[in-house]
């Protein structure tokens, strides 16, 4: 492995990048990047650099989306059982 620097004033710094992976994340995904971002930062960067960040989130807003759709399903069945 190669790892190409760059010089910036006195300094090589070497050339990191981080491939984003496209996802399309709802509500919750994104609320969880966000909440990441701001209050967990180390947490965050860590998952940045090792490049398990979007499977992280994507799993977290998975998991939200289905507790969510259980949610809705309980609720209806409760008011189905008040109205009789």
């Amino acid at each position: 492995m190669k790892i190409e620097y760059e010089k910036v004033g006195e300094y090589y710094l070497p050339n990191l990048t981080v491939k984003e992976k496209k996802i399309n994340l709802s509500k919750y995904g994104r609320m969880k990047l966000q909440y990441m971002k701001k209050y967990q930062k180390i947490l965050y960067t860590n998952l940045l650099t090792s490049g398990g960040l979007y499977e992280y989130v994507e799993m977290i807003d998975h998991q939200a989306n289905a507790l969510y759709d259980k949610l809705l399903v309980d609720m209806k069945r409760q008011r189905i059982l008040q109205k009789n």
